[in-house]
């Protein structure tokens, strides 16, 4: 991660790339350099945190975290995504504090959503 809250990703595409709903055509295999500015990348702060309507402990996590806070509904269900958009996990939440597993998931920076809100999440 650059300044200001920059990813910089560095790959190759082929044919068709997609990200996200853009699509670009290739005739052939080329190398790509992406910068990202996206605001949850940041540490949050405590008030930022509280805003989401839930909380994520500890951060940075190691194989599980506590996922605790007002989930509005009875059943919510919670999404992992990685830096690319992509759903690496789900898992229902039924109560107002519930365990997520993190077992598998390589080391990296997530994004944990629920309903609408999202926070980012450092796996170590």
């Amino acid at each position: 991660m650059g300044a200001q809250n920059h990813l910089y990703a560095v790959g190759q595409c082929g044919e068709n790339s997609t990200f996200g709903a853009i699509t670009l055509p290739n005739p052939e295999p080329r190398w790509f350099v992406a910068r990202v500015q996206l605001p949850l990348l940041g540490t949050p702060s405590a008030g930022a945190a509280r805003s989401a309507g839930f909380n994520l402990a500890p951060n940075p996590a190691h194989e599980v975290v506590q996922i605790s806070g007002d989930m509005g509904a009875k059943s919510v269900t919670a999404v992992v995504r990685d830096m690319l958009g992509q759903t690496v996990r789900t898992a229902p939440l039924t109560a107002s504090s519930a365990t997520l597993s993190l077992v598998g998931l390589p080391v990296g920076v997530y994004l944990v959503q629920i309903g609408t809100q999202m926070q980012r999440l450092a796996v170590e």
